[in-house]
């Protein structure tokens, strides 16, 4: 998991502001942020598909963008992925809450098998990078690795703007492998 802000302070209330005050602007120019550190962020980058997480569906609807989705495609605009496509390939499998209003226990109960690859030949035998807004406790992003996994990725790196300390302290009961 690579990222460029800690989920605390102004970079919550910045991340916070963006999503639920749809405020596209700031989209863009926390994109400019991860463009300016992408060489320390990915010395090497061997990707063949970015995938965006897909934001909850009443969420999108009220936000009228899909932030993950915007971040990827100015980060193949003005990066050396160029030509690396973008693969609309994860769906929520159920209908599920949206993750911030519930308690870590309560997020990684909704997030089990929380995604569906829909399009699972475009992910086989490769190298994806997949891109979050945020990581709070990092059930969301478990999940999607998971799928992306089980439909024959080869591997599976992870971008997002913030990080929670949630995540940290909390990572051990989703990636034990860590």
């Amino acid at each position: 998991v690579r990222y460029i802000w800690d989920y605390t302070g102004q970079s919550r209330n910045f991340i916070r502001t963006m999503k639920y005050k749809a405020l596209i602007k700031l989209v863009y120019l926390s994109t400019s942020e991860i463009i300016k550190y992408w060489s320390n962020l990915f010395v090497e980058s061997d990707f063949d598909l970015i995938i965006p997480m897909p934001a909850n569906y009443l969420r999108h609807k009220q936000r009228g963008f899909n932030q993950s989705l915007i971040i990827a495609k100015y980060l193949i605009k003005y990066t050396k992925l160029k030509n690396i496509k973008i693969a609309d390939v994860l769906r929520a499998s159920v209908k599920r809450r949206a993750q911030a209003d519930l308690s870590i226990n309560a997020r990684i109960k909704n997030m089990k098998s929380g995604f569906t690859c829909i399009k699972p030949t475009k992910i086989i035998n490769k190298n994806v990078l997949l891109i979050d807004d945020v990581i709070t406790t990092g059930s969301s992003i478990k999940s999607a690795i998971d799928c992306l996994s089980a439909n024959g990725a080869r591997k599976v790196d992870v971008l997002s703007l913030a990080v929670s300390p949630a995540f940290y302290r909390n990572r051990h009961r989703l990636f034990s492998s860590l």
